[in-house]
């Protein structure tokens, strides 16, 4: 086989395998999306993380498994698509929470998990959404509300001024921790699939 048929192989195969691998990774996240709507409704801020945490780890896995057979110019566009797939992926995902925040279950939750923050200390500061803001007057009384006009997508920001310290129990910066989550999930690099295009 000559060198330009050779090269002519591995890009078509290259592409081929990088198109295949869009389609069943696409696939993955429509099915595995569906899953995590229907449990971010039961505990949305504790089961976030985790659950796309843990369908990271097997597209992750899935993924590394391919990448093995593939070249090095194939995962080049493995990796191109990967972005983009998980582009697509936290796009959905914020317009899903972004559903559950007008939903009666949001507001209890909301309420609820403030109430519990607020009853560790003597005083707490609750930074709010223009959106949520109504809910003021549902919180105890060692909550003073501030309305903010940052968009959060949803949740609530605790000063707690015993401590100094605030914490961030927004949707939005825990949408910011999984996605730099999966930003530091690594591919696996096959060392023998340059030369078995080759062959």
């Amino acid at each position: 086989m000559k060198i330009e048929e050779k090269l002519a192989y591995f890009s078509k195969m290259a592409n081929e395998e990088a198109e295949r691998e869009r389609a069943r990774i696409m696939a993955d996240i429509d099915k595995r999306m569906n899953d995590y709507v229907e449990n971010v409704t039961e505990d949305a801020q504790k089961k976030t993380s985790a659950r796309l945490r843990m369908d990271a780890a097997k597209i992750e896995q899935a993924k590394n498994k391919e990448i093995n057979l593939a070249s090095t110019d194939s995962k080049k566009a493995i990796l191109n698509v990967r972005g983009r797939l998980l582009d697509e992926l936290f796009e959905g995902a914020t317009g899903k929470i972004e559903e559950y925040t007008h939903t009666g279950e949001y507001t209890e939750r909301l309420i609820k998990d403030i109430g519990e923050l607020a009853a560790r200390y003597r005083n707490v500061k609750v930074y709010l959404m223009e959106r949520d803001f109504s809910l003021s007057g549902k919180l105890p009384g060692n909550c003073e509300c501030v309305c903010v006009k940052d968009d959060f997508i949803g949740g609530f920001k605790l000063l707690i001024p015993d401590k100094n310290a605030i914490e961030d129990n927004s949707y939005l910066a825990r949408l910011k921790d999984v996605r730099e989550g999966f930003n530091e999930l690594k591919l696996s690099y096959a060392s023998n699939a340059g030369k078995e295009a080759a062959q």
